[in-house]
Order: structure tokens, then sequence, then C-alpha cells
């Protein structure tokens, strides 16, 4: 016994560390990791010197604890039987194993997900101590002679395995067992393993189940990320630092706030009246936030430029943007549209943060095989590890070009329906009222529905085209003397010149 001390201490010190690992990682996983696997089969063995029967039985219990979707770790305890029967008499040989195995599934390593989400393959190595006892005797008397041999032991295999449901698993298992340090064959004859053991080796086959348990009801073995999941279930960066100070309220934030103490217009900078040159939002020209190598934080040096996005945002509420998440094009194409979502999503995160509706940030990835520069190019690649900002909403050149013989002077709404790279039919279109198509400098065509002097008018039109759920992205946008402004401009310009500045454009 004394040549197992060694690895009965190893073993306690590795099953110590799971427990520890286990109460560390158990509440992070959006998985559940525990599973109890029950296995039936036989131990295929041709050696007449220890048996006279080809197959013979074989149990064994397990219980599995996936750290990731690919990588786990096994206890499990197996009990194997040998017979060889005489004219007269008959001996048994019983195995019992006692393990702990790595567990490493191939399936989820090689994304056998992408054809197949109810097939997979794992793989199994590990070390444990095996039991021999004996037992001899005549027919017709009871058992006499048992002996018993203690050694240690190794255990390789693979485990096809189909998934029944979320909880449980059908599978095939096919091992190959070997003791170490074995004193003795089978019948109990001094034997040196290395060169006469008669069954220190041999192959194990089974058939069997696994069933999962914990509280997110589906196992570790059959998690499948979501690319596109809502933002609420994404796990965002946890490190990004919420930053949003507007002391006065007027819709400036601080960082950018010329009169930051005094309420103001957003048109002036924050200031109650144009005293100082206010920041101008230039929709067109969002930055460009550059990321390190698989990384999704946002670098501090862009907050200010996070802010002036904000304030553009504020200065017209019904403005939407689309912000496009990138990596470069080396590795996993999963693993990279990943993190080029996590990326734009941090981005998102930041501006909701500051008072942005979820609902006017649309966050896409865009896909590895869009990537600006080769692999090859490693200098260059860190071009493509970036997030830009497409504005959706900013979508008339000239206002004035609506329809031919119209020249709008006055403050006027219309209902913008949509941009297209080319002419579309307009026939569904004008059942909701006058089409109106105006050229973008981007050679795209821009589509609108009517020109009308409220704001109250426009909203009831757009209220029904949103119920009639063919246009749910329509939305309403204000414009004065031939320029686009923001709904709160047209507002507080209504309210100082009147009427008038509406009829005008009657």
């Amino acid at each position: 016994m004394k040549k197992l001390n060694f690895i009965q201490i190893i073993l306690n010190f590795i099953l110590a560390y799971i427990i520890i690992l286990n109460s560390i990682f158990y509440s992070q996983k959006e998985f559940d990791q525990y599973s109890l696997e029950i296995n039936g089969g036989t131990v295929i063995k041709n050696d007449t010197a220890c048996c006279n029967k080809p197959i013979y039985l074989h149990v064994d219990l397990g219980g599995r604890f996936m750290f990731t979707p690919v990588h786990g770790i096994k206890m499990n305890f197996a009990m194997s039987n040998f017979t060889k029967d005489f004219e007269f008499t008959a001996d048994k040989t019983y195995l019992y194993r006692y393990s702990l195995e790595y567990i490493y599934n191939i399936g989820r390593s090689m994304h056998f997900e992408k054809k197949t989400q109810r097939f997979s393959v794992l793989a199994h190595v590990g070390v444990g101590i095996t039991v021999q006892k004996y037992r001899y005797s005549l027919y017709f008397t009871s058992w006499k002679k048992n002996k018993s041999d203690e050694r240690a032991g190794i255990v390789i295999g693979i485990t096809p395995q189909f998934k029944i449901n979320d909880r449980i698993t059908f599978h095939s298992d096919l091992s190959y067992s070997a003791n170490l340090y074995q004193d003795y064959s089978k019948g109990f004859h001094w034997s040196d393993f290395s060169k006469n053991s008669r069954d220190g080796n041999y192959f194990i086959f089974m058939l069997g189940s696994a069933f999962c348990f914990g509280k997110k009801k589906i196992h570790a073995d059959w998690k499948i990320k979501k690319h596109f999941e809502p933002i609420d279930k994404i796990k965002t960066d946890s490190t990004l630092p919420v930053i949003v100070y507007d002391k006065d309220n007027d819709g400036v934030l601080d960082s950018l706030d010329l009169c930051p103490d005094i309420a103001g217009k957003i048109e002036y900078g924050g200031c109650p009246k144009k005293e100082f040159e206010p920041f101008v939002c230039e929709l067109e020209e969002y930055p460009i936030f550059v990321f390190d190598v698989s990384m999704t934080k946002v670098k501090e040096e862009y907050f200010v430029e996070i802010d002036k996005i904000v304030v553009c945002l504020n200065a017209e509420p019904l403005k939407k943007i689309i912000i496009h998440g990138h990596s470069d094009n080396i590795g996993d194409k999963i693993a990279i549209d990943d993190l080029s979502y996590r990326r734009a999503l941090n981005i998102k995160k930041l501006l909701t943060e500051r008072g942005i509706e979820k609902d006017r940030l649309i966050v896409t990835s865009e896909s590895a095989s869009r990537a600006k520069i080769s692999k090859n190019e490693y200098e260059k690649i860190k071009h493509n590890r970036l997030v830009w900002i497409e504005d959706i909403s900013n979508n008339f050149y000239d206002v004035r070009t609506l329809k031919e013989g119209i020249v709008k002077e006055g403050l006027f709404f219309t209902i913008q329906i949509g941009v297209f790279e080319k002419k579309i039919d307009t026939k569904p279109l004008e059942v909701l009222g006058d089409v109106l198509i105006t050229p973008s400098p981007d050679k795209k065509i821009k589509y609108s529905i009517n020109i009308y002097s409220s704001l109250d008018e426009a909203v009831k039109k757009l209220n029904e085209i949103k119920k009639s759920g063919q246009f749910y992205d329509a939305f309403v946008t204000a414009y004065y003397l031939g320029e686009r402004i923001s709904i709160q401009k047209a507002k507080e310009l209504h309210l100082e010149k009147g009427d008038k500045i509406l009829e005008m454009s009657k």
C-alpha cells in the first residue's frame, strides 16, 4: 500500500483544487457545469490465459464538472470482472477503478455546432487506483480464497454523444485501460507487468446517458454563444467608467459646455445666449474608435468624442445611428464576429449611460471577410480593430429639391421613410401621401412622405404609419430655410416667431 500513498495525496490535492475552482467560477457561468453519467458495457479482452470468454461485464458511474464548454474534469468509479470456468472449478477476478480524468470537448473546440447542435465528441484521459479482488472455488461449494492487489492505472478514451434535450445526453464510449505497479495477474500469480501481465490492459466499450443539473437548464456541452443577443443579455466590459456630468441640466455635458454653471441652449454651446463660439455638431464626421488587439475596452482618450456624440444626439432627439464593430481577420470567424460585436456594444453602453435612448442606437458587427487589410500585412492590421458610426437619419441633402417647382422658405416637417442604393417602386408609398424623392451627396436616394406645417400633424401621421407595421423606422424631420434643424430648434423657432413661420411653408 505504500506505493499508493503518493498517488492518493495527489488525488486529494486535485479534488480540493476542484472544490475551490467551483466556488469561484460557478456563479459566473451561463450554463450548468455539473452532470451525472451512468454507463454499462463490456470489457473486450482476448486472452485465453486469463479468461475463456471474449467479453465481460463492465459498469461505470461518474460525476463531471465543466470549467468551460471545452474543458472539464470527471471523478469516476468503474467495476469490471473476468471469469474463467474449468470443469470442476471457477475463479473470478473483479477490478474496481477510482479515477480522476480530464475532459476535452472536441466538438465545441472544432465548432461542430456550425453543422449540428445535437452531436459532439468528448475525449478523456486520466489516472486512478485499481483494486483487484480474486475469488477461487470448487463448484457446489462456497467461495474460497479471497485475495486483493492494489495498483495505479491510466485510462484514455473517446465519447461520441447525442443530445436528447438540454439536460439529457445519450452517448457511447470506447476506452483503453492499463494498470501500473501491478503485482499479480489473473489467478494471483506473481507477475512482471512489463512482460507477463495477463489482465493489465484491456479495451472497454460502453453505452450510457448523462444528466445535467443546475439553474441554467442547459449543460456546458451544448451552450452556444449567440453573437447578436439583446443588449440586456450581453455582458459588457464592467471596467468602463460611468462619467455623466451636466450640472446645469441644459443637455450639454460639462466637458463641452461653454457655460457649465448656467443653463443655456444647445446651439449656443450651453450658454443662455451666443457669447462664445459654440460647439458645432457635424454629424457626418463621427470619430473612429480604434481598439487594442483582442480588447473590447474603449480607451479613455475617446471619452471626449463620446461626449460630442451625446451633444449631437441630444440636439436632434429623433436621430438614430448604427454602430459598426470591426476586428482583424486573424482567428476563428465566430470569435472574430463576437469580438467586433462587443466592441460596438461597449460604445453603445457609454452612450446609454450618458442618457441616449437604447432604441436610437443600432449595434452590428462586420464579418471578418470584410476586413480591409489581408492577414499577412501585420503592420497595417490594426486599422481593422475599430468601431465607426453611421448616421441613418440625416438623409436630406437639399430640401428645396424635394419636389419639382416647390421651394420651402419657412419652417416645415416631413416624414423620412428610408434611404436606398437605387430607385425603388414608389407605389406602396403613395398610399401614405405625396412621395418626395431626394438624391444625396453619397449617390443614395432618400424617400419621404408629405410636407407638414405642423409638428403635431406630422407626428400624428407618423403614428399611423408605424401602426401599419410597414415602416417601423420612419421618423419626423424638421427644416427651416432649406436647412435641416433639430426638432427642439423647430419648437424654439415656432415659439419665437409664431405661426407666421409655419405659414411661409404652405
